[in-house]
This record gives C-alpha cells, structure tokens and sequence, in this order.
C-alpha cells in the first residue's frame, strides 16, 4: 500500500450558526494541514478488484460510440436538441464536445489567458506585484461563463427537487428561491488589459 499526501478541499459546513458579518453563501477553501490518504497499488489489488474498479477497453469503446451518437444528435438538432432520458439521451457533459461549444470554449480559455498575461506585463511593466487585481480581472472576464453555469446547475437542482415528494419538494424550492446569484465582479478600476 501507498501512502500519497493529497491536498483536500473542506466545505463550510451548512448548519453552523452565522454572525450578522458573515457572509451566509457555502464555499470551498483549501485545507492548510497535509491529510495523508492510503492508496492501494494496482499490484496488490486481486484481479477480481481490478475488474471491478477499472473500465475495460470494452466498456470504454461502448462508452464513446453512445456519446459520439448524442453528440452529433445535438449537433443535427442544435437548439431543438431535448434530452430523452426513457431513451438513455443524456447530454450532460457533452456540451462542449459540440463544434460551437468547442469553439466557444477555446475562445473563453483564450480570453482569460490573454487577459491574465495582458495584466502580468502591464505589471511588469510599471514594477508592480498584485495577484488580487490579477485574479480580479481574471475573474471579470471569466464571469458569463460562470453565470452561464450556476444557471445550468440551478437548473439541474430544480429538475432534481421537482423528483422529491411534494412536503420535501416545497422546502428545497423555498430555500432555492432565496439562494443568492453568483456575485458579477466590476472590472478593475486601474489601467488593464481590458480596456
């Protein structure tokens, strides 16, 4: 067996009392102290363990022609495109394999690429170091594809709420409806690579 250090995520647990300045919003922060996780080496697993925990070549071929099928689907269909979930047609995940989402992918990474080494030289430049302003602008320029996918989320929770019994059902919508949207950052005051 070995044994690997792997940084953790800790979440903010939901129940906890919150003071009037504390914002009320769940987050993600990165654990500071080192967790060590056993991992078993794939040698010391049975054969039985390996089959049962890894996807054949099989599988895995099986996998890709049943996406490649609903990917050109989308593709045929574009807007018209509905998920037929009695039928197995499901495109969660498979968005960004489309042309277009591909293409508008690529150009979004760029964008945010472009802007943060834009930032780096300007800063450079005028011997300046500002991570913040750096994540900043990262963040501006970033921001409708993050609105773009807490909508795609919140979507997928509605269509998960409405599957829960109604008393159940009517809790979750009610503190769904109360959820804040995702904050819109202002652009940077200073001179950046966006103007």
């Amino acid at each position: 067996m070995m044994m690997m250090m792997l940084p953790t995520l800790a979440e903010e647990p939901v129940n906890r009392k919150l003071s009037p300045h504390t914002k009320s919003s769940r987050h993600v922060t990165f654990n500071l102290i080192p967790t060590i996780h056993p991992i078993h080496h794939i040698n010391d697993l049975s054969d039985d363990d390996i089959h049962n925990m890894w996807l054949s070549c099989d599988e895995m071929l099986h996998i890709k022609k049943n996406y490649t099928a609903i990917v050109r689907l989308m593709m045929n269909q574009r807007e018209q495109f509905v998920d037929d979930w009695k039928n197995g047609i499901c495109s969660r995940g498979l968005e960004c394999r489309t042309r277009d989402a591909s293409k508008r992918r690529k150009r979004n990474k760029a964008a945010a690429i472009h802007a943060v080494l834009d930032e780096q030289d300007i800063q450079y430049d005028d011997g300046i170091c500002d991570p913040q302003f750096i994540s900043d602008v990262y963040r501006a320029v970033t921001s409708p594809v993050r609105q773009a996918a807490l909508a795609r989320g919140l979507q997928d929770e509605i269509e998960m709420i409405q599957t829960l019994p109604k008393h159940t059902r009517t809790a979750r919508m009610q503190k769904l409806a109360k959820m804040r949207k995702l904050d819109t950052p202002t652009y940077p005051k200073r001179r950046t690579s966006l103007e």
